[in-house]
């Protein structure tokens, strides 16, 4: 989610989200300027991408499966219908924008949740970390990887600023993170 800055940036990430190469798939889910800003956009279509709302998808490698889950950043009321009954067999893993669900998750089989929409902050303080996340659970997930009980809860600092003023990142660099999810 939160996959531009502007609407005149949309040709350049298009672009950028066509070129990356995932031989399983690609998947995103809408988050919060997506939604609330510039719903009218079309994001996704022509790079490949899979937009996960309400949706699961089970992927194989090597006779392993794996199941992502996506739900777009307004519709955390669908959590039964998506991740409800995922099983136990296969890693799960469930894409949702704000970290704020994961209070939720010790109700459902997610062994990975990936989300964003902090930003890591964007303004960081050496010893203090983020001034502000945006995010109802204050600076307990601004950015990196903690362990929620049976889940993996990552927050990605992600690329962009918000678009609200000021619009600079200080101490908290913007990241791209790779997973390699390897069978036990």
């Amino acid at each position: 989610g939160d996959a531009i800055n502007k609407p005149s940036y949309l040709p350049v990430f298009k672009e950028t989200m066509k070129n990356l190469e995932a031989p399983l798939g690609k998947f995103a889910v809408y988050g919060s300027w997506e939604i609330w800003h510039w719903s009218g956009l079309d994001y996704y279509s022509q790079t490949g991408f899979e937009l996960l709302n309400a949706k699961r998808v089970s992927l194989k490698k090597n006779d392993e499966t794996i199941t992502v889950s996506g739900l777009r950043c307004d519709r955390g009321r669908f959590a039964d219908e998506t991740i409800g009954n995922l099983s136990s067999e296969t890693y799960n893993v469930f894409l949702y924008h704000f970290p704020d669900f994961v209070k939720y998750i010790y109700d459902y089989n997610v062994d990975l949740y990936l989300c964003g929409h902090t930003h890591g902050g964007q303004i960081a303080l050496p010893y203090y970390g983020a001034l502000i996340t945006m995010s109802k659970t204050g600076k307990k997930y601004e950015a990196g990887l903690f362990q929620v009980g049976k889940t993996a809860l990552y927050v990605n600092r992600c690329l962009g600023m918000d678009a609200y003023p000021p619009r600079i990142r200080f101490l908290v660099k913007p990241e791209i993170a790779v997973f390699d999810i390897i069978p036990e």
